[in-house]
């Protein structure tokens, strides 16, 4: 009898993956409005059901976060609109205006490629706060003595941290504990690395693009104005993007910094007459031998005050990567230890990164009195 049990506990781990309700953003607003009253929890579970197939905006997503009932539902909505941050935005968001021409096109290019040389070149230096959610779609469990496969379900939050990062000299410094961590062995953040994204990343995407395949793609009403919306595609041989992801096992440890190259493609959105890129968006293009089938990044910018001047500085990025099974190391499971893995598993990781509170680096210099230590 006891074994039967035990043999019905495993077929509840191994059940089928996880089949969500794919929904509209209109469609979501109005789900979401029926679940008033639920509790935290019931609601942050019927969050997990869902599945966007359109964007949410920045706007929409304050809107109803506002409106979730405590903080484990607020976290099952950011993961929820994290992973639809790479699909297009509802038609209603667009601008119903015919392309530009093709001479308009090239000025419009230019003027944000002239704006991100002079924004790297005038980035002063600066402090911010860097706040990371970590999302995974996939538990381990362990049952007794027996490893059990994964678990397909909806996102789950693995950690949340807070720590100083900086910009100095063009350089981006990181401080506190990630910091610490990063210096031990095998002591780093599951998913991709997000360095960059105050300028380098920006940078050599437009270094690559313009030497690239650039297309119109749509018009974007925001309440910033009318947003220029290109894609852009750039050949691994013409590529110098290079993604760091964590962790990979190798033959000197038990896990290791996987770092390759891509080639990849993506949108830039700019303001057209100031050629401010308020949005990059990265898909790579891993070849099929990798370990890893997805590392993709998208960045918004936004304008910061900074010593009482506007610069356009990172608000938010969302990485989102795709990894073999066998090559994962777990982070979270009810039990804990060693498990097995199976052909075509793969496991799925959000990093999701906001940055707050900017303010200038100042060097503060104190003249102290002349003293005789002899005395």
């Amino acid at each position: 009898m006891r074994k039967a049990g035990t043999l019905a506990l495993l077929a509840l781990f191994v059940a089928p993956a996880f089949a969500a309700d794919e929904m509209t953003v209109a469609q979501l607003e109005t789900v979401l409005a029926g679940l008033r009253g639920l509790p935290d929890k019931d609601f942050a579970n019927r969050i997990g059901d869902f599945e966007l197939t359109q964007r949410l905006t920045s706007a929409e997503f304050q809107q109803l976060e506002l409106k979730m009932p405590g903080e484990k539902s607020r976290e099952a909505l950011l993961a929820l609109a994290d992973a639809a941050e790479f699909l297009d935005l509802p038609a209603s968001k667009l601008l119903p205006k015919g392309a530009p021409d093709q001479a308009s096109q090239g000025i419009i290019v230019s003027h944000a490629v002239k704006f991100v040389d002079e924004a790297i070149a005038r980035m002063p230096d600066f402090f911010a706060t860097k706040t990371t959610s970590r999302f995974e779609d996939v538990r381990v469990e362990k049952v007794k003595q027996n490893s059990v496969p994964f678990i397909k379900r909806s996102f789950i939050l693995i950690d949340k941290s807070n720590v100083t990062v900086g910009y100095r000299n063009g350089m981006e410094l990181v401080d506190g504990p990630e910091k610490k961590k990063a210096t031990k062995k095998g002591a780093f953040s599951t998913g991709l690395s997000d360095r960059g994204v105050f300028g380098p990343l920006l940078g050599m995407v437009m270094t690559d693009m313009v030497k690239s395949t650039i297309r119109w793609k749509h018009w974007e009403k925001t309440a910033a104005g009318d947003l220029a919306v290109f894609e852009y595609s750039v050949r691994k041989d013409q590529s110098n993007f290079t993604i760091s992801f964590c962790c990979v096992p190798t033959q000197q440890e038990a896990s290791g910094i996987f770092e390759e190259r891509f080639g990849y493609h993506g949108e830039i959105t700019i303001e057209a007459m100031s050629g401010a890129v308020l949005r990059l968006v990265v898909e790579t293009e891993p070849d099929q031998s990798l370990p890893i089938s997805r590392a993709d990044i998208a960045v918004d910018y936004g304008p910061i005050e900074l010593g009482g001047k506007d610069y356009v500085c990172p608000r938010r990025s969302i990485a989102i990567s795709t990894v073999s099974s066998q090559f994962y190391q777990p982070k979270k499971s009810l039990v804990g230890g060693s498990f097995d893995t199976f052909p075509g598993d793969t496991v799925t990781a959000i990093n999701d990164v906001r940055f707050d509170s900017y303010h200038l680096f100042r060097a503060d210099i104190r003249i102290l009195p002349d003293v005789n230590l002899k005395q």
